[in-house]
């Protein structure tokens, strides 16, 4: 695997003279390092820890295409511009936004080994005639973006991302990353399984940090999660605050009306998420504006249904964003991810 790093040059050195950062985040030299001398890694990095580096670092120093497995569009489109904005624009982003014409330009440039990183959806790699131009090609790093998708005991699976373990045999088992900013144990099991590597060391940086706080509120039924609620919004609320719930029904349900509550409602299903603009979107028109920065109260009032989502919920949080949540548990499961967060401590 050829580097194009000058010898006498430091992995923090390439950090600053390619990004201009002067330093890594917690987590993110280890990355590097292990991918920069070949050794697969799963790391788990908070969200704003700085995950996309940990690759985009060492495409720029290998040679070769590296390709990134990503599940949703608007994560491709934000990586690609982030990079441009840096002054690197021999990236692909190849998915369903691309006209005939334009997915066949950007084929061409792969074909030519011209493109640094190339972007692509899991079912792209369904594609035996793509497959057979990425087989001609030097790829040296295989990424594999929101890993947990990759399992069916995580909070956001598709199957598309079972195949990709047969994809790195295809492609001559490149050094492969695979990130996610959560997953327990028996994810990060299942993740690694899924991808051929089952002895691969796994990097976590927990989701746990100074500017989250969680409050676990016994409600044993409705009445009773209906009463909690009504005396925390009666207190008055540190910041924009939006209540989560498991339904559109729900969000809607006479009972919240009555509550009287003015916050933006998210249908949140126990298996599913939303993306980062849709995200975006939703908090812009709860408060006016986005809120990227600033005080954010979280109400799970139906409470995520497995520990993956309710871990999956709050590690969303950017470290930008003071963050206090407050589960309403009736079956337990708020108090077991409490009793998590103390084992860590």
């Amino acid at each position: 695997m050829a580097r194009r790093v000058e010898p006498s040059e430091s992995l923090e050195q390439s950090l600053r003279r390619l990004f201009g950062f002067p330093r890594f985040q917690p987590g993110q030299e280890e990355v590097v390092s292990r991918v920069m001398a070949g050794e697969d890694t799963l790391a788990i990095l908070a969200t704003g820890a700085g995950k996309s580096l940990c690759y985009q670092l060492p495409a720029m120093l290998l040679e070769g295409t590296t390709v990134v497995v990503s599940p949703l569009i608007a994560l491709m489109k934000d990586q690609i511009d982030m990079l441009a904005e840096r002054g690197f624009k021999n990236n692909i982003a190849l998915n369903s936004t691309l006209s005939d014409d334009q997915e066949a330009r950007a084929v061409a440039r792969i074909a030519a080994g011209s493109v640094k990183i190339v972007f692509v959806t899991p079912e792209k790699l369904e594609d035996d005639a793509f497959l057979s131009i990425l087989k001609t090609i030097a790829v040296p790093l295989f990424v594999v973006d929101e890993a947990h998708c990759i399992s069916q005991w995580g909070h956001d699976f598709r199957p598309a991302y079972l195949a990709l373990g047969q994809v790195i045999a295809g492609l001559g088992n490149p050094t492969v990353l695979a990130l996610t900013a959560t997953a327990t144990p028996a994810v990060r099991e299942d993740i690694l399984v899924q991808l051929g590597l089952p002895q691969t060391k796994t990097i976590v940086r927990g989701f746990d940090r100074p500017n989250l706080r969680y409050e676990v509120i016994r409600a044993e039924n409705e009445p009773a999660k209906l009463r909690q609620l009504k005396s925390l919004l009666e207190n008055g609320l540190d910041g924009t605050g939006i209540i989560y719930t498991a339904t559109i029904k729900n969000a809607r349900g006479d009972n919240l009306s009555r509550a009287k509550v003015k916050a933006l409602l998210e249908r949140r299903l126990s298996n599913s998420s939303i993306d980062l603009q849709a995200r975006a979107a939703l908090e812009e028109a709860a408060t006016g504006s986005p809120l990227i920065a600033g005080n954010r109260v979280d109400l799970l009032y139906d409470g995520p249904q497995t520990m993956n989502a309710m871990i999956a919920a709050i590690a969303e949080a950017r470290d930008n964003i003071n963050l206090e949540t407050y589960i309403f548990d009736q079956d337990e499961l708020g108090q077991r991810f409490a009793d998590l967060l103390i084992a860590k401590q």
